[in-house]
């Protein structure tokens, strides 16, 4: 029989979460726009810029880094809704184990 904890596992080996994020077109977008953002403010400090130039650069680079974290956030999110509907169908199938059991198996170990 197996544990919440093997059946999770076994999910995140199946998904592969690091390779399909990068195959996400926005992942390519992000990380091109945050390239540049840098390259840009990097080349603005050395050219001498007025302060407001670096402070824009400084904001793009910014917001880059949160178009980053918002792409992240999702594909968590993401991967923990796909993981709770193949706990919940595996727990269905087996009705001798209630999902709770399982849930608090997996807060002990």
């Amino acid at each position: 029989m197996k544990t919440l904890k093997d059946i999770i596992d076994e999910f995140i080996c199946e998904s592969d979460y690091e390779c399909n994020i990068t195959k996400y077109p926005y992942y390519k977008s992000v990380m091109k726009k945050q390239s540049k953002a840098q390259k840009d403010l990097l080349n603005a400090i050395q050219n001498g810029e007025s302060n407001e130039v670096i402070e824009d650069m400084i904001e793009k680079v910014n917001n880059s880094f949160l178009a980053a974290n918002e792409m992240y956030r999702y594909y968590d999110v993401k991967t923990a809704l796909e993981a709770g509907i193949i706990i919940g169908i595996d727990a269905a199938k087996n009705k001798n184990n209630d999902l709770i059991t399982k849930i608090e198996k997996l807060l002990e170990e």
